[in-house]
């Protein structure tokens, strides 16, 4: 299965950190597809996480690594933008990427994020991930 996964979904996913096991299941027999933003922005969080003692420095280390081969399709925002500004008066710029990306594919998008979930829906199929510990 094809899927589009923000950098929350896929920083739960590395982590261990969703509530319901068939998301993990999901996410492991998917192909994810993400806009290349996705690795700073899952760097970025993955850092705070570690600075601020959620997560320990192995399993830190070890994300970071996954990080070289998950998501398994990169595409460039370049492509994005002339889908992007519909979108842009919902929901901010990083995020339109994940959502354009997702209707562009006509795949499923995955995320954490409440807000972001319901403005998404006008545009493509999306899948709220319940993370078991909110930080």
């Amino acid at each position: 299965m094809k899927i589009v996964a923000d950098a929350s979904a896929l920083v739960d996913f590395l982590i261990g950190n969703m509530s319901s096991s068939l998301d993990r299941k999901e996410f492991h027999k998917s192909l994810i597809y993400a806009p290349d933003l996705i690795i700073n922005e899952a760097i970025s969080a993955l850092t705070r996480l570690w600075r601020n003692g959620t997560i320990p420095n192995s399993l830190y280390r070890e994300t970071l690594e996954d990080l070289t081969t998950i998501p398994t399709k990169i595409i460039s925002s370049r492509s994005l933008i002339k889908s992007m500004p519909p979108k842009l008066g919902h929901i901010s710029a990083y995020d339109a990427a994940y959502v354009c990306l997702a209707e562009n594919l006509q795949i499923p998008f995955y995320t954490t994020d409440v807000k972001l979930s319901k403005a998404a829906q006008k545009y493509c199929q999306v899948n709220l991930i319940k993370r078991k510990i909110d930080y």
